[in-house]
This record gives structure tokens, C-alpha cells and sequence, in this order.
């Protein structure tokens, strides 16, 4: 039997988008076994230990901070981690899948996690965007740190305990986060969460990633 042309063309297109998405599927699993073997590797060289997943990391006490409470479908992987005598260091691929009506979009990004040598108030350290400044117009928290208008104009900073954070963020401290824009830093007790929204860093990256991280750290704790 021969079917018409107005049966077979939404066949045609069907089969086509099928096998682009399956393409598109095995490029993706690919790159994504590259990454690990990549990052398998990167661990044995820096003495780290490595787990291609363990969501139960998400369970320790950092993980009721802002980025680990946003969306579903939370993931942690990669997962690259050693204790050390300044206390414990976390890398991993996080992702987490927002829905939005009928879409949803799924958002990946490289984190460091890293143990600090005193209790810090809870905090969240973010890039400040257009719509946060509309917020702010509308009551929506920022702290702003007097006589830092870069520092404030760059970074939107949130607490509960707005005294103890203004204590923690001198104008020295303020001054060096200005210089590094970009990065997501959130504090709760003894752990800082270090990251850059959306971004997975390369796995010949990591490294300076890691002592970025740790500057910060340096930065953020300093008494």
C-alpha cells in the first residue's frame, strides 16, 4: 500500500528528529565519560579520592544553603574530595532541574565545597543582576558595605543576621571580592560553597579552580 505524501512527511520528520536526538544523546554520554576518566585521573595526581556519584554528600551540613535547596532532580557527581590539617575540601559536578509550566531546564555547574577554621553566620555572596536591583528598589534584601560602592554594585549579599555579617565583610575583604567578579559564595558555620552559576569547569582547569577556591576561602575568613 502507498501512503500519501501527507502521511510520509510528518514520518520523515518524526524519524529525523528521533535521530538527531539520539545523536545528539551519544555525543552527550560520550563527553560525559571523557569528563570522568579525565577527572579520575586528575584525583590520582593531586591525591584526591574520586566517586562518579554520591548524593549523600548532600547531607552533610552545608547542603540547606541556597544553591542545594534550589529545583529537583539533584545530582552530585564527579565527586573529588580529601580531608587535609586545614579540614576538608569537596569538587563535583552539581546539577539540578528547574520546571517551569510544561519546560524545565536543567542547570550544571562545577563546586567547591571546603571546610573553614571558624564558624561563619550564614550568608549568600552572589553576582548582582539588573532584576535584583529592581528587587532591592522593592524591598529585597542587599547589604550593602559602606564605602565599597564597587563591591556593592557588584555583588548582591544576603543573611538573616545582617549585624554579624557586616562584621565579617571589612572593607579590605570587600575591596579584594570586587576584584573577583563572578563567583557565587555561600557560608553556613564551618563550610563555604564556592561556584560559578551555570559553569562546569574544565577538568585541565580544575586545579586553578581549586586554589582560586581556596583564596577566597583565605579572603573570607580572614579575621
Amino acid at each position: 500500500m502507498q501512503l500519501e505524501p501527507s502521511v510520509l512527511i510528518p514520518i520523515a520528520i518524526f524519524t529525523v528528529a528521533g535521530l538527531a536526538a539520539l545523536v545528539i544523546y551519544v555525543v552527550f554520554r560520550r563527553r560525559e565519560a571523557e569528563r570522568a576518566r579525565a577527572l579520575l585521573e586528575l584525583s590520582h595526581k593531586i591525591g584526591f579520592s574520586y566517586a562518579d556519584r554520591d548524593d549523600q554528600v548532600l547531607e552533610l551540613g552545608f547542603a540547606d544553603s541556597h544553591l542545594f535547596a534550589r529545583g529537583r532532580s539533584r545530582k552530585v557527581r564527579n565527586l573529588l574530595r580529601r580531608s587535609e590539617n586545614d579540614g576538608e575540601t569537596l569538587l563535583f559536578d552539581y546539577q539540578y532541574t528547574i520546571q517551569s509550566g510544561k519546560s524545565s531546564h536543567t542547570t550544571r555547574q562545577t563546586v567547591a565545597v571546603l571546610s573553614t577554621p571558624r564558624d561563619l553566620p550564614q550568608f549568600e555572596l552572589r553576582p548582582e543582576r539588573v532584576y535584583h536591583r529592581v528587587g532591592t528598589a522593592l524591598g529585597y534584601q542587599d547589604i550593602d558595605i559602606e564605602g565599597q560602592p564597587e563591591f556593592s554594585s557588584s555583588y548582591l549579599l544576603r543573611g538573616a543576621d545582617e549585624k554579624a555579617i557586616r562584621r565579617m565583610f571589612s572593607s579590605s575583604m570587600a575591596r579584594d571580592l570586587a576584584g573577583r567578579p563572578g563567583w557565587s559564595v555561600e557560608g553556613k558555620e564551618r563550610w563555604l560553597t564556592i561556584y560559578r552559576h551555570g559553569k562546569r569547569v574544565r577538568p585541565d582547569e580544575m586545579i586553578g579552580f581549586l586554589e582560586e577556591a581556596r583564596e577566597l576561602r583565605r579572603t573570607v575568613t580572614a579575621e
